[in-house]
């Protein structure tokens, strides 16, 4: 395992809020001192490409499944 990615293109404002929103939620849906954490890695996207992938991990209760779709 690596231990960077590789770079990325993205919009960098539409990332910034993306990831600004994910992270916000992580912290106002988490427990008062519940552990957030954020990582990234790289994947195979769907057409065979590599992508990089960020995963934002908190305590919160999560989403059902109807709320996920």
């Amino acid at each position: 395992m690596r231990d960077t990615v590789p770079p990325a293109a993205v919009d960098a404002e539409k990332f910034s809020q993306a990831l600004i929103n994910v992270l916000g939620n992580a912290v106002k849906y988490s427990p008062k001192g519940g552990g957030i954490g954020i990582s990234a890695r790289e994947i195979d996207g769907r057409r065979g490409e590599r992508q990089v992938a960020i995963v934002v991990s908190d305590q919160g209760i999560g989403m059902t499944p109807t709320q996920a779709a």
